[in-house]
């Protein structure tokens, strides 16, 4: 037969009107670090570290949590003191269960709760600044390229021009896109339901996919069914987002041939 653990083991003490102690139990006087005999007509005399909040029951029973030094280590006991009448009048009789497991896991929970909570805050502080800080040379670039259309160019270097000034819009709307994040934690994030051309989007896309094709040595092309209407209606941002995702993934993987993208009517 195993001997119970410490946090089975229920620990009792009386005391009188004055407080000194009446009566113990043997898991008391282990708690206390004392024998009974040297106990009894003392005041409690546990060495308290930490004091919970005391709360009253309806019934006046007295509950509250104590980090006690012991011979085993600190320990936080559940306290129940309830009033019971003997010949010798009135005491307090005390109840404590051992409750370290319990307060130390909850917490760790507190902790690592407020450590995640100051993470999101920090990571909510560094998205806005890397945000600006971002925007306003990306800014600058689409100026440069608006002013570099308006110079005479030749039809390759309009080409490239465009691709520059359409590849920094496309990331600007996509650091709109992760300043989004806190919507989505929040379960806030609207989809937008707006007129879009879905050939220039495609297009664009694949302009953009283009440099990371040709440098594995792989064709990329799009084609668009015209079946399908000029403008469409929905959230373009992110449809664009997943076109890059998915057919930046199809370069990635590909080693020879090439990738295409194709929209078709659905059934």
């Amino acid at each position: 037969i195993s001997a119970p653990s410490i946090s089975m083991v229920t620990r009792i003490v009386r005391r009188d009107s004055a407080g000194r102690i009446t009566s113990v139990n043997d898991a008391f006087c282990t708690l206390a670090g004392k024998g009974r005999p040297s106990l009894i007509g003392q005041p409690l005399g546990l060495t308290v570290r930490e004091q919970g909040e005391v709360t009253v029951l309806a019934d006046g029973t007295r509950v509250h949590d104590q980090k006690i030094d012991g011979d085993s280590g600190a320990r936080w006991i559940a306290w129940r003191e309830v009033a019971v009448r003997t010949d010798d009048g009135n005491e307090v009789q005390a109840v404590g269960r051992d409750v370290t497991t319990r307060v130390e896991a909850e917490r760790a929970l507190h902790a690592a709760r407020d450590q995640a909570e100051a993470a999101n805050r920090a990571k909510s502080r560094f998205l806005a600044m890397v945000s600006h800080e971002i925007r306003t040379p990306l800014n600058g670039i689409l100026g440069m390229a608006d002013l570099l259309l308006d110079t005479p160019l030749s039809p390759e270097q309009v080409t490239y021009a465009k691709a520059t000034k359409t590849s920094g819009e496309t990331l600007l709307s996509l650091i709109e896109e992760i300043l989004d994040f806190s919507k989505i934690e929040a379960g806030k994030l609207d989809v937008e339901a707006r007129p879009f051309a879905i050939a220039a989007l495609v297009e664009e896309a694949v302009e953009l996919l283009a440099p990371r094709a040709q440098a594995k040595g792989i064709e990329i092309a799009s084609f668009v069914d015209e079946r399908l209407p000029a403008r469409l209606v929905g959230d373009a941002p992110r449809l664009r987002q997943v076109l890059l995702n998915l057919a930046g993934n199809a370069i990635k993987f590909t080693e020879k041939g090439g990738v295409a993208v194709i929209v078709e009517p659905g059934e």
